[in-house]
């Protein structure tokens, strides 16, 4: 079990470092897979011991080994993050379809959502990539009712959503919810429609109160949806429970 555990906390952080370079180089149009890493501020090609995932950025004390530049936290952080979400995947799921189903997923709207608070923008690739994963478990696992049920209320609500606030929600955050829905389903979709407005609402508050954002200010949908998401893949079922014994 603990051999089995390290094994996919390490296969993690790897993939997360490679998340890493899709969330730095897909909305800078940069090629992915042939190109070497490097620096982003000197652009001094990267060798082995420069790209171990987290004890590279501990032992160069979070800077460049040549141009002595600071490195962003966030790389080490989508690699622990990745870690865990491999390690939680296992326990929860052994080594199974939807052990791999929740890799993808936790994967893909990792990318997404950190572009989109990056850029504002929900980048195409991992979302196509996406669906057509999802699209692959959808006919593996064979609950498409219930698949089919989210994929069709999950973007009817933000079409709704959009129509109503006239345009203030984007429609990159529509297409997204296809995604959910695609892996969510239903009635887990109801569940992560409301904790994605429940978490997003927190920092919109304090950015008004902190006069950092004013009502008009566009924030970025993406990252609650993700959060929203991974906690409903989980525990979508034990919520939905819970919610009823409430109304008993």
């Amino acid at each position: 079990m603990i051999y089995n555990i390290i094994f996919n906390f390490i296969l993690g952080t790897i993939v997360g470092s490679f998340l890493n370079v899709l969330i730095y180089r897909l909305p800078k149009k940069i090629e992915v897979v042939f190109s070497r890493s490097f620096c982003p501020e000197c652009g001094h090609k990267l060798g082995f011991f420069d790209l171990i995932p987290i004890f590279s950025y501990i032992f160069l004390r979070g800077r460049c080994r040549y141009c002595k530049a600071k490195i962003s936290f966030l790389y080490p952080f989508i690699e622990l993050l990745t870690g865990i979400f491999f390690v939680i995947s296992f326990i929860y799921y052994g080594f199974s379809i939807y052990y791999l189903k929740f890799i993808i997923f936790s994967s893909v709207v990792t990318v997404i959502s950190i572009i989109d608070l990056k850029t504002m923008e929900i980048e195409n690739g991992p979302l196509y990539f996406g669906l057509l994963a999802g699209i692959f478990f959808f006919i593996i696992e064979k609950n498409y009712l219930n698949t089919l049920y989210g994929v069709i209320i999950a973007p009817l609500i933000f079409f709704l959503i959009i129509i109503l606030s006239k345009g203030g929600m984007g429609g990159g955050d529509f297409s997204l919810s296809f995604l959910f829905g695609l892996y969510l389903g239903f009635p887990k979709i109801i569940p992560w429609f409301f904790l994605s407005f429940l978490i997003g609402f927190f920092p919109a508050i304090y950015m008004l109160l902190t006069k950092k954002a004013t009502r008009k200010t566009p924030l970025p949908f993406g990252p609650f949806m993700a959060i929203s998401g991974i906690i409903t893949f989980l525990f979508g079922n034990q919520i939905i429970r819970f919610y009823y014994n409430l109304m008993l």
